[in-house]
């Protein structure tokens, strides 16, 4: 299957997922990321969910980081960029570009202080290669970080053996975790 083909597949399972199936899923995502190697660093990055796309709920996972006393940064979309959104626990929300929560109140942080992003995707191969909406954001993002960020893909399925095309400006996740699997790419 091309990217386009396996994007549009996906994007179809997902949307047969019940709420309660999502949430259900989100919480075992949770537990299988606490079995993560990466909860010695402080600025974490998560993605936030978008209901309409029966994305991860991504929520459960902030509230354990702010339980963690961990720094929380959210994007918020700035033209065909994100910016890193430094949030506290009582942040409030709204709905901003692509239907995506974006935080009302927030302090601005530079990418270079993130530690730990948590990616957001369709599904990803058996080397880490992912495939989202196909904007290109996250690409972008991981482009203008430290090399050695940590990459977290946050999924409800688990990698696809077969290898992608990945293009020249992709970059691959260090993690896949599903509800079912943790996978490591050789980080």
């Amino acid at each position: 299957m091309t990217k386009a083909e396996l994007r549009d597949f996906y994007k179809s399972k997902r949307k047969q997922l019940s709420s309660e199936q999502i949430n259900q899923e989100s919480i075992l995502i949770l537990e299988n990321l606490t079995k993560l190697p990466i909860w010695d660093y402080s600025v974490y990055h998560v993605f936030v969910p978008i209901s309409s796309q029966n994305e991860v709920n991504t929520f459960p996972l902030m509230d354990f980081l702010f339980g963690l006393e961990k720094r929380i940064v959210v994007p918020k979309t700035a033209g065909n960029q994100m910016i890193s959104c430094e949030i506290q626990k009582e942040v409030k929300w709204e709905i901003g570009n692509f239907n995506v929560p974006e935080p009302k109140s927030y302090v601005e942080i530079p990418n270079s202080l993130i530690e730990v992003v948590f990616v957001p995707m369709l599904i990803c191969d058996a080397r880490g290669n992912r495939i989202g909406y196909g904007g290109g954001f996250y690409d972008r993002f991981f482009e203008n970080m430290k090399s050695d960020v940590i990459k977290v893909g946050i999924n409800f399925f688990s990698p696809r053996e077969e290898i992608f095309e990945a293009e020249a400006f992709d970059i691959p996740v260090n993690y896949c975790v599903s509800s079912k699997d943790i996978v490591s790419f050789g980080s």
